[in-house]
């Protein structure tokens, strides 16, 4: 009788794990986020826009979008302040991250005329994009590998 009950144990205990590998295996490959591209693209949009929120790379002078911000103010967003304020984030964008493609544009004042970019985002198979607004502008950046 022993050995009886621990048999009809130990198949109920295979057939549960049996059930539960299987399941664990649908749900793993049924999550839409699952890809790890798109999860670090995302964050990396997200922590640029918030860094060019807050990073003040000339002391006294505010973050990095007020300061362009101020530059397309001070031009009434003519041609040659717009080229000044792309040059400053293309700077800023190139030296801290040199591996990712980013195209940065504004859609208030500019109606999404780009500021700048460093590829053409029509190849692109994964864009992901992160605002932020600073003295009436929209900045949105759209950050691919």
């Amino acid at each position: 009788m022993d050995e009886r009950g621990f048999i009809v144990s130990l198949d109920a205990v295979l057939g549960l794990l049996v059930i539960l590998i299987i399941i664990g295996t649908l749900s793993f490959h049924s999550n839409p986020i699952s890809n790890p591209a798109y999860t670090e693209n995302k964050i990396m949009a997200q922590d640029i826009m918030e860094i060019m929120a807050i990073l003040e790379p000339y002391p006294g002078e505010g973050s990095l979008l007020e300061k362009m911000a101020g530059i397309m103010d001070e031009g009434n967003c003519n041609q040659t302040s717009q080229n000044q304020a792309g040059l400053l984030a293309t700077i800023f964008l190139d030296k801290t991250y040199p591996d990712i493609n980013y195209n940065l544009t504004e859609i208030n004042h500019l109606k999404g005329n780009t500021l700048c970019a460093n590829a053409p985002m029509q190849d692109a198979a994964n864009i992901n994009s992160a605002q932020r607004n600073w003295k009436g502008y929209t900045f949105q950046l759209y950050v691919w590998y």
